[in-house]
């Protein structure tokens, strides 16, 4: 069932989805240490993202892999100016949870005017900038700097399952 809201909402358009950059990815798989305990000296926000990075490759179940995915997509067409501007949106796992729990909030930093980009904060709290945007039939697709996670926790059972309306 979890499939199937994923698929209904890729399937959707218009529409905006949020990647993370492969590199950040590839260079934690290939780092054995990666997937033990963080090193000593390592910055909170780096062994959130090792926490982040071992819990989603450990075999999410189906429906936190659908949560997830619907989390990283908004039901609208939006480009990152236009995120900066609203200030918060409603994710799909905002809507067919119910609940504005699910929304993701935006930025725009002050240097924005010379280049600045604009943040997206995620469940978890953590600010993660837009890296990079493009246009894909009638969507935006843009790459952040990290994984937005639906989550309270990087335990998994804090992300919320979409069959059943929330955690």
């Amino acid at each position: 069932p979890g499939s199937n809201l994923t698929a209904q909402a890729l399937g959707a358009a218009p529409f905006t989805a949020f990647v993370t950059v492969s590199d950040k990815f590839d260079s934690l798989a290939s780092d054995p240490a990666a997937a033990g305990p963080p090193p000593p000296g390592l910055s909170p926000a780096a062994a959130r993202e090792r926490e982040l990075f071992r819990a989603f490759h450990a075999g999410l179940p189906r429906e936190k892999q659908a949560a997830w995915v619907l989390y990283n997509l908004v039901p609208a067409a939006l480009t990152a100016d236009q995120l900066g501007s609203a200030k918060t949106v409603a994710t799909h796992l905002s809507e067919v949870v119910g609940s504005p729990d699910y929304d993701l909030a935006f930025a725009l930093p002050p240097n924005f005017a010379l280049g600045g980009a604009v943040r997206v904060r995620d469940r978890l709290g953590q600010d993660l900038q837009i890296l990079s945007s493009f246009k894909v039939c009638e969507g935006w697709v843009h790459t952040v700097d990290g994984l937005l996670w639906p989550g309270t926790t990087p335990d998994p059972a804090s992300i919320p399952d979409p069959v059943q309306g929330g955690v």
